[in-house]
């Protein structure tokens, strides 16, 4: 009888064996499965945030080119100011000026 109960035993050890396994496959896949959904999520959140970043550093490309524009101009602009204001008389001795041009013509 003892061989008789090692052979039940080992049939039911094997039969357990058989479904703990299958179990594990399934288990298994299903783990592969979302692993695998999940780096394809990341990968689009990658490849979105990629185009993310290349829209704004053309957008700050455009700017940094709107900027240099800008100070060029304001260059300009203090510099026909100062010439301006060097060639320009202050109020003062224009009103002595005019004083002045205003005796020369009653001679």
């Amino acid at each position: 009888m003892s061989k008789e109960i090692e052979k039940i035993i080992k049939k039911v050890q094997s039969d357990s064996d058989k479904r703990l396994e299958k179990i594990l496959k399934q288990h298994t896949g299903v783990l592969i499965e979302e692993f695998q959904h999940r780096v394809s999520a990341i990968g689009e959140q990658y490849s979105d945030i990629q185009k993310t970043l290349d829209s704004h550093s053309n957008q700050i490309a455009n700017l940094s080119m709107d900027i240099m524009e800008i100070k060029s101009g304001v260059r300009d602009i203090k510099l026909d100011i100062k010439l301006d204001l060097d060639r320009k008389v202050d109020k003062k001795h224009f009103v002595d000026l005019e004083g002045r041009v205003r005796v020369l013509e009653k001679k």
